[in-house]
């Protein structure tokens, strides 16, 4: 067997991830986790770690993190108030303020 003699450069991958995948991930589970709530779910606050609306904060929190150029487009600001409506039943002022990007 004989070396390889060539020159060999190595090209960037094709495929790179996503530096907020994880926080798409995690705003996905988080959306099914409401979506199971609100449906087969029963309403069970356990499906929320007991904290239904600690539940949506972070929701909110995790989509205001992203970079405008890099919300989902399968879950937008209004969907999130939606989900917060619909499992909240209360009307508390969120501690969460909406992002100036939809003002």
């Amino acid at each position: 067997m004989s070396p390889i003699r060539q020159k060999y450069s190595f090209r960037s991958a094709p495929f790179r991830r996503d530096k907020n995948e994880f926080q798409y991930m995690l705003l996905s589970r988080m959306q099914s986790d409401c979506e199971y709530y609100l449906g087969y779910g029963n309403k069970n606050p356990r499906i929320l770690s007991d904290n239904p609306q600690g539940h949506l904060n972070r929701m909110k929190e995790l989509w205001s993190d992203l970079p405008i150029d890099g919300k989902p487009e399968w879950l937008t600001w209004t969907q999130i108030l939606e989900y917060e409506k619909k499992i909240c039943r209360e009307n508390r002022i969120s501690t969460i303020r909406t992002p100036d990007s939809l003002i």
